[in-house]
């Protein structure tokens, strides 16, 4: 016992794995202690299960403590009284282990375990209301347990030593638990379900045990349950549902009536009256009110629902459909138009218990007319008391398609169809039908494009011409929308049906069917024909298509099964645009397809041309094969444009085919071309035509400005295909599109060439035909609008002019229906004899009559729509030069495309922030190439003056961030002019922005403008050494803090030299070395002689500091690769000088506090001798007399001067100033340090030297 008493506490543990592992702890060790069990239990234990002293037990050699070990009581004991403890989850954790325990326990009786049940959970008067509901609990769950572990239904009998074998359970012990249950239901309407619901375990389990009484204990049922005591409810619905199935022989229709008429409780005649009893409405119809509200659905649903698809056999004979049941008890009941919001609650719940259920066949039965109108109407607001639970069951649906793909294109039907909504996504501000598309399988995609097609071209039964286009422009977008949706499983054969459709439909007009057509769509011919608003609907979903399948990206396996991605081909590798024209083509050769746009023998001549060149590109070598599909895809968008009565295309085609000729002649053509070559060097220069590729851009811009997204995506795939094929020239006027889109000048110069041409309109067209108006009311209007304060009261009082105004119009339009002056006489039959030029001449005149009374309100809108078109314009040519730049990082054009973004990003208006963004990243990209282009000639001197441009910009640029922009970018310059050899032009950029970073106040200029160059470029920073030590030393800089910045860049040149030693020559290091020492010494003398009120602070002191030590480092450096040096660049800091500098520096009271300046002054030192003690004599001064201290140094052991230096590594000999140690005496890590710098260490300890005092 005292090994399982921990393990109580845990069956209350809030965390569910806790409480299983302490059950399953618990039942192995009681069982292991009953199996080690041998004997009676001592007559002291033998008491009663409630506690009294019994008798009669030592005659009954069946008694529970004759039969269990002391553990095993005691544990059965606790699991029931736990059941009424109310902490965390108690009577979960302690009913698991007593269910547990009783199942495989064969030493006791249910009529045993049923007693300590009733025993341990008796109420009395005095308890308080939470104590009585925790004793009901505690039956209810015992008796649960009793059931659920067997033992209320188990056929073994008690192991005893006598001949008379007690069984384990008998039909009283069914019959006590069942009347138990019901007395506790009608106690508490709370109990009620529970109670019901354990009954129906109970049943389920006698239904199933081979037990003797079984027969009597469901006669025993029969007349207990379905008595006038027992009243109607949707508790004893489900238990009759079960019973039924568990007993078929009964006579169910004396037990059922009166109430319900057929003898099956789920028959069609029975299913009125279980609707109501599942509303929780009475058998005669009334409310039940005394039974709460729960939001919890009842098990009796779930119960009818197994009834009718049953996980094993078949569905009891006499039932009625489910879907007949279901209209009855859910769509009529639950969501009729009377329902409250609370049974529309359950009614969703109810449909996400059936989704769940059901089969998949069956699941579009649930669609019911009131489910969808309630469902459709609480989606779509989320002010609607049920627009969460709509929400949740929409995902739900969506659930079960992805599970089910099969299904998805049937639930599609359901939400579209008779009972739904065709715009249901668009109502239900979701995207339920775009999603279960994107969950079907191919085959249901496949299904509901015919679907589509179906509602497209059969005969329709709308009322009138209106209601049918509706119909057929909402089936001409749901086909786009599938192609559209990426997430849609992508198949050929589906795609190339909706581009036939469409291209059948917009682009012709289908008299009649052709039935052996292998184009599907010509099959079937449309009743009534497609109105003209039809057709451009096709035509504009035809060119959406068609843009949306360019830019996606497919698949595609070759022949030897390599797989690779491609942009707007199918999976064979075709590009759809190839697809829609030779389907275009084809189905102009049937004649009873009529094409639309008349077909003259000028257009039938240029498509044969077009089809021959896209024939001859197709046929180029493998290294211009993408040059060309580029062309091919300029002429065949033109090309299936003019199929479109609508489209222009002709002169913009024959100028493609011809440029597309030049840039790719024909063998006979390249043949004429080396004949002539002569002849075409002594052209004039003005008088030969542009590069073929320049007026091919030029094509392509055209279409880049064109609204439609087709156009566009065309231009993009085309340019992307061409970068290869870019020359100077066309990346020139390119990047003239941006210059030439400035929104300021572009509004200001339309407007006045609108107010231009407007007047020129009128004036050529009205002066002939129109009356004009008296010269004195041009004269006293221009008078008025002269004076400013009757202009202003002129547009304030807009309105009270009206009248004026109507009447000045109406003069116009009666002047400009007058097509003859002497008209006023003729009678109104002669006006109707006008001939069609009249006609249109009269409508141009009107037209510009119009145009004048807009005003000026008409040309701002006309304005603003301009910019708005201008502004995505060069968003689109960014798009195009980023895709260059991706297509080719290493083309001598990247380069040029930096001062043009430069100059784009200055022009660009305040408004323009995601086009500034834009251009911003687009440089960025460009700085961060790795790739770099090979220049010479002018275009590394014009590259050279845009990096001069650059830096002026940077010393004036507005903000930091165009600052860094303009940083990158000169970096990235400097890269390609370093590379081709122009170091010194980059040298010079740098050099004057230097100056002028340290010299004039007002630069724009930062310090990591010249860090990030040193540190990326510091073989061409080396150039700029001497300029940069000048800097340093300069008296004329701003201030300390810019000379201080000028300190630390001169640092970082430093440090970066030591890692180009072996390119740089040994003078000049040495030369760079003595002369930062020259600037450097004087700095720090200075500092050390100011004031503690004036001159550099500590903090200064330091950056001055560790700019010497890093000289020092850098000469140590030196030395190292060559001894020979060491003469040389041992004398360029003298000891002497530094020691008095740190003499100093300890004397004056303003660097006494920072021990930074002196530890460091003394980290100089140290390592000044060290640099200066390899073979010279280094005289030091005691007191006026001089010693050498060279014979004693060169006894010291030295680490060997290949020892790599680094940061605070050096150190010298130890030195004492003014009675202290510079250094410290070598210990443990110390020690090592001072060893690498070459400081004398004996093995152990400190080798004692005598301290010399320096003055």
């Amino acid at each position: 016992m005292s090994t399982t008493l921990p393990l109580y506490w845990n069956l209350s543990s809030a965390d569910k794995k806790e409480r299983v592992d302490a059950s399953v702890k618990l039942v192995s060790s009681v069982l292991e202690f009953q199996a080690q069990f041998s004997g009676p239990a001592s007559p002291a234990e033998n008491e009663s299960l409630d506690g009294s002293d019994n008798g009669d037990d030592e005659k009954n050699p069946d008694s529970f403590d004759e039969l269990n070990a002391e553990d095993v009581r005691y544990a059965i004991r606790r699991l029931v009284r736990g059941l009424a403890s109310p902490r965390e989850s108690s009577r979960l954790g302690f009913a698991v282990a007593l269910t547990e325990l009783l199942s495989r326990l064969g030493t006791v009786s249910a009529e045993q375990i049923i007693s300590l049940v009733m025993s341990s959970s008796q109420t009395q008067g005095s308890m308080q209301g939470h104590e009585i509901r925790d004793q009901y609990f505690a039956r209810l769950f015992g008796f649960v347990s009793i059931i659920q572990s067997g033992l209320l239904l188990r056929q073994s009998t008690l192991p005893t030593s006598g001949s008379n074998k007690t069984l384990s359970t008998t039909l009283e012990d069914f019959q006590t638990v069942s009347k138990e249950l019901l007395t506790l239901a009608d106690k508490k309407s709370w109990l009620k379900e529970s109670c019901w619901w354990a009954l129906g375990l109970q049943l389920n389990a006698l239904a199933s045990a081979l037990i003797s009484w079984k027969p009597e204990a469901f006669a025993w049922i029969a007349s207990t349950i379905y008595s006038d005591k027992v009243p109607w409810s949707s508790e004893k619905l489900a238990f009759t549902v079960q019973f039924q199935r568990a007993a078929p022989s009964l006579q169910w229709k004396q037990l059922l009536a009166p109430t319900f008429k057929e003898p099956v409780i789920l028959s069609s005649r029975n299913i009125p009256i279980v609707a109501r009893l599942l509303r929780d409405t009475g058998s005669d119809g009334i409310q039940n009110s005394s039974v709460p509200w729960k939001p919890q659905l009842h098990y009796a649903w779930s119960t009818i629902f197994r009834s009718y698809f049953p996980v094993e056999g078949k569905a009891p004979s006499g039932q009625s459909t489910f879907q007949e049941f279901y209209r009855a008890a859910v769509d009529e009941s639950l969501f009729s138009n009377t329902s409250s919001p609370e049974r529309k609650s359950w009614g969703f719940s109810v449909f996400q218990l059936a989704l769940e259920t059901l089969p998949p066949s069956e699941i579009p039965l649930l669609f019911t007319q009131n489910f969808m109108r309630t469902w459709i109407n609480q989606l779509s607001g989320s002010d609607r008391s049920l627009h969460k639970t709509a929400r949740q069951v929409a995902n739900s649906v969506q659930a079960v398609a992805s599970k089910h793909p099969a299904i998805g294109f049937t639930l599609v039907l359901q939400l579209v169809g008779r009972h739904g909504s065709k715009q249901f996504d668009k109502i239900t501000r979701t995207k339920t039908v775009e999603n279960l598309i994107a969950s079907a399988n191919v085959e249901g995609v496949n299904s509901y494009m015919q679907f589509l097609r179906s509602q497209l071209l059969e005969e329709s039964s709308a009322a009138d011409a209106v209601t049918l286009d509706s119909q057929r422009s909402w089936a001409i977008d749901q086909l786009a929308a599938l192609v559209k949706n990426t997430s849609v499983p992508r198949d050929d054969s589906w795609i190339v049906s909706i581009i036939e459709l469409l291209i059948v439909h917009g682009f012709f007009s289908l008299e009649k069917k052709s039935s052996k057509s292998s184009i599907v769509s010509l099959q079937i011919a449309p009743k009534p024909a497609f109105s003209e608003n039809t057709k451009a609907a096709c035509r504009q979903k035809l060119y959406s298509c068609l843009a949306d399948l360019t830019t996606q990206t497919t698949i595609v396996k070759d022949s030897e099964g390599k797989t690779s991605k491609h942009a707007g081909t199918s999976s064979q590798g075709e590009t759809w645009l190839s697809v829609a024209c030779k389907t275009a083509v084809a189905i102009g050769s049937d004649k009873n397809a009529k094409p639309i746009n008349e077909v003259s023998s000028e257009l039938a001549e240029l498509r044969a041309k077009a089809e021959q060149l896209v024939s001859q590109l197709a046929a180029v070598e493998t290294s211009k094969q993408d040059s060309a599909l580029g062309c091919i895809t300029l002429i065949q968008s033109l090309l299936l444009q003019t199929y479109d009565p609508e489209a222009d295309v002709a002169e913009t085609m024959e100028s493609a085919i011809d440029s597309i000729q030049k840039l790719f002649p024909s063998s006979k053509k390249k043949k004429r071309k080396s004949i002539s070559t002569s002849e075409t060097s002594a052209m004039d220069v003005d008088e030969q035509d542009a590069a073929p590729i320049d007026e091919i851009v030029d094509i392509l811009i055209g279409l880049l400005e064109s609204s439609t997204s087709f156009s566009r995506s065309v231009a993009t795939f085309a340019l992307g295909h061409l970068t290869t094929e870019i020359l100077p020239s066309t990346m020139e006027f390119i990047l003239k599109q941006l210059d030439g889109k400035n929104l300021d000048d572009h509004s200001d110069s339309d407007d006045d060439e609108d107010e231009e041409d407007d007047e020129e309109d009128v004036d050529d067209d009205l002066l002939g035909d129109v009356e004009v108006l008296d010269d004195s009311d041009e004269s006293s209007d221009d008078e008025e609008d002269s004076d400013s304060e009757a202009s202003t009261d002129e547009v304030d009082d807009e309105d009270a002019g009206d009248i004026e105004a109507d009447d000045e119009l109406r003069q116009k339009i009666a002047a400009a229906l007058n097509m003859d002056p002497d008209a006023d006489d003729k009678d109104g039959e002669d006006e109707e004899m006008l001939d069609d030029d009249a006609m249109l001449k009269m409508d141009e005149q009107l037209a510009a009559v119009f145009r004048m009374q807009q005003g000026p309100r008409a040309h701002k809108k006309q304005a603003e729509d301009e910019k708005r078109e201008a502004y995505h314009f060069k968003n689109r040519v960014l798009d195009f030069l980023e895709i260059f730049i991706k297509n080719q990082p290493s083309s001598p054009l990247t380069p040029t495309l930096i001062m043009p973004l430069i100059e784009t990003i200055r022009a660009a208006r305040s408004d323009e922030g995601q086009f500034t963004e834009k251009a911003m990243n687009l440089l960025g990209r460009i700085s961060n190439l790795k790739q770099l282009p090979a220049i010479a000639g002018d275009l590394a001197d014009d590259l050279v003056r845009q990096v001069q441009e650059l830096h002026q910009l940077a010393r004036k640029a507005p903000s930091s961030a165009f600052e860094s922009t303009l940083s990158s970018a000169s970096l990235y310059l400097s890269r390609v002019l370093s590379a081709a050899g122009q170091s010194s032009g980059v040298a010079d950029a740098y050099r004057g922005s230097l100056a002028d970073f340290i010299t004039r106040k007002s630069s724009r200029l930062n310090v990591g403008f010249f860090q990030s160059w040193i540190k990326r470029q510091a073989s061409v920073a080396w150039l700029v050494r001497e300029e940069l030590v000048r800097l340093v030393g300069v008296d004329n800089a701003v201030n300390d803090f810019r000379r201080m910045q000028a300190v630390q860049l001169l640092q970082d040149l430093l440090g970066q030299a030591q890692s180009l030693l072996d390119t740089i020559s040994h003078p000049e290091i040495i030369s760079l070395i003595t002369s930062s020492r020259q600037v450097i010494l004087p700095l720090l003398t200075s500092a050390a002689e100011t004031t503690p009120s004036s001159g550099l602070n500590a903090n200064n002191v330091k950056s001055i500091l560790r700019c010497a030590l890093q000289t020092v480092r850098l000469g140590k450096k030196l030395t190292s690769t060559d001894e020979k040096l060491r003469a040389k660049v041992g004398s360029v800091w003298r000891v002497e000088d530094v020691s008095r500098l740190l003499e100093q520096f300890e004397a004056n009271p303003k660097f006494k506090k920072p021990s930074a300046v002196s530890g460091m002054g003394k980290e100089l030192l140290a390592m000044v001798s060290g640099l200066s003690a390899g073979g010279t004599k280094t005289k030091k001064v005691d007191r006026g007399k001089e010693h050498t201290t060279a014979g004693k140094q060169a006894n010291a052991k030295k680490v060997p001067a290949s020892a790599p230096v680094h940061d605070a590594d050096e150190a010298a000999p130890s030195v004492t100033v003014n009675g202290a140690h510079a250094t410290k005496p070598p210990k443990s890590k110390q020690a090592a340090k001072r060893k690498a710098d070459g400081i004398e260490v004996e093995s152990g300890t400190p080798k004692k030297k005598k301290k010399p005092k320096v003055v």
